[in-house]
């Protein structure tokens, strides 16, 4: 077995990449890759999450907004152009990366406080 693919069944298995005793003694970069950075489906670590009703029903609303705009400007271009779909997946990646961006404006132990906190951020 290649050490890529025993690498993967253990980010699989645990969930959280593994480490090397060479690369436990680097220290881990402190800034994310931009957001502009395409990353490969099968370098992303599956994480799942437990969303409420109203957000899965206004995420679909949102991704069927972007994608139907997403066709219309794209409705002349050749296939090789068009850009892929959006999904929630990916809505919620770019949720994430906001969050982070934001992080040193967050404050508070509750959801709620950490949302009012990050709504002030943005002021």
């Amino acid at each position: 077995m290649s050490k890529e693919v025993s690498l993967r069944n253990k980010i699989r298995k645990n969930d959280v990449p593994q480490r090397t005793a060479a690369e436990s003694t680097k220290s881990a970069p402190t800034t994310p890759a931009p957001a502009s950075v395409s990353i490969p489906e099968e370098d992303l670590v599956r994480k799942e999450f437990r969303v409420r009703p109203d957000q899965i029903l206004r995420l679909a609303r949102l991704r069927r907004r972007i994608n139907t705009a997403r066709r219309t400007a794209q409705k002349d271009l050749p296939a090789k152009e068009a850009v892929p779909s959006m999904t929630d997946r990916i809505l919620a990646r770019v949720a994430i990366d906001y969050l982070l961006e934001h992080e040193d404006s967050l404050t508070g132990w509750t959801e709620q406080d950490l949302l009012e906190s990050l709504r002030h951020a943005q002021d």
